[in-house]
């Protein structure tokens, strides 16, 4: 794991572009003379040094102080949580300031992982102002029954013809092979009559049994044919536009496919790669935001899965955060979710649905200070 920790910090800083000469000396981190030992090895061996004792253990960060003390060695921390540089002693010849940022894929490879190469979804979104304008109205449409739209998205998807490259924006299929259920679903007309008002579903026919459409594009089709996707679509929105009017973000990225140990093994590899996706994967600073988008009611999974790999990707520094459209109808279970939920120190907006666009704006920079 120290061979590891070594590359995964060397290809860090190769992706930074920094040209940092890198020298590691081992230590037992329990044993406090030792430690002073090695403290004073470093000194000698380089005369015009500065210990940074951010993140150290803790007999570590009193070896460094007794050490600094004695040889009056200038010793700093770095406030990862407010980016300001903390002058614990003697050291007053760089900028407090200074702002530091990184982004979401040097994130991952500091913390020895790696971004999929295959996304999750498979299809780069574009935020053009067109798309922008039918996220808004496939979300206000979604609004109104999220039940109804994750059904009608289902229903859509088990009518879609693969193709070559696994999609086609033009749908047909027989009613008289659906049953009831299916078609209620399927022919819903309050969505229907508003995607075709909007011109997001095209050469709309129901004749002689047959159902027929096409739809505008395929980013619409992947917001029709998956109904979580709207909420994320809606929630990485909202996060630009903070990041634009705030400059709150340095990075934000959806759909982000991480490999546990940033090695991608190939498709008929023994080794199996520990993957997971995180819906919406933001830093501000050097702070990781992990935001988990749950378009219906919420299971304790959830939570779980949010928090490990928060833990894993973000440390004890990570903001977490989970968006829902609702957490759950029953007011026990809510109320256990919501509690749970703060006690692994995830943050929660629920009722997205509902809330107008600048008061989520709001609670999603508040949550994630």
């Amino acid at each position: 794991m120290k061979e590891k920790k070594i590359n995964d910090l060397k290809r860090f800083f190769d992706m930074r572009g920094l040209k940092i000469e890198l020298e590691f000396q081992f230590t037992d981190r329990y044993n406090y003379n030792d430690i002073i030992k090695l403290f004073n090895t470093i000194l000698d061996n380089n005369k015009n040094c500065c210990f940074d004792l951010t993140g150290g253990k803790e007999l570590a960060i009193a070896a460094m102080g007794e050490i600094s003390a004695r040889r009056n060695v200038p010793i700093v921390q770095f406030n990862v949580r407010t980016g300001k540089m903390v002058c614990i002693r003697n050291f007053d010849y760089m900028d407090k300031e200074q702002k530091s940022s990184m982004t979401v894929s040097e994130n991952v490879i500091l913390n020895g992982g790696a971004i999929a190469t295959k996304k999750a979804d498979g299809l780069k979104w574009n935020l053009t102002k067109d798309f922008r304008r039918d996220i808004e109205v496939m979300w206000r449409i979604n609004g109104r029954d999220t039940g109804a739209w994750n059904k009608f998205s289902k229903a859509v998807a088990n009518i879609g013809m693969e193709t070559e490259d696994g999609i086609d924006l033009q749908f047909k299929t027989c009613i008289f092979s659906l049953d009831d259920r299916q078609k209620k679903e399927l022919l819903n007309e309050d969505i229907i009559d508003e995607l075709k008002r909007e011109k997001l579903i095209l050469n709309y026919r129901l004749k002689d049994g047959y159902l027929s459409f096409e739809v505008k594009n395929r980013q619409v089709l992947r917001c029709i044919i998956k109904a979580g996707n709207i909420l994320e679509l809606y929630t990485y929105m909202v996060a630009t536009e903070i990041a634009e009017e705030q400059g709150f973000y340095d990075d934000i990225q959806m759909g982000v496919m991480v490999d546990w140990d940033g090695v991608e093994n190939g498709r008929f590899s023994k080794t199996k790669d520990t993957t997971n996706e995180i819906d919406i994967f933001m830093m501000r600073d050097l702070v990781p935001v992990f935001v988990s988008c749950k378009n219906g009611e919420v299971g304790k999974e959830a939570l779980y899965e949010l928090s490990t790999v928060a833990e894993k990707f973000g440390g004890e520094y990570a903001r977490k955060v989970l968006a829902a459209t609702f957490v759950s109808r029953d007011k026990l279970k809510k109320d256990f979710l919501i509690q749970r939920a703060k006690d692994m120190n995830i943050e929660v907006i629920d009722n997205i649905d509902v809330l107008p666009k600048q008061e989520f704006k709001r609670q999603m920079a508040e949550k994630t200070k």
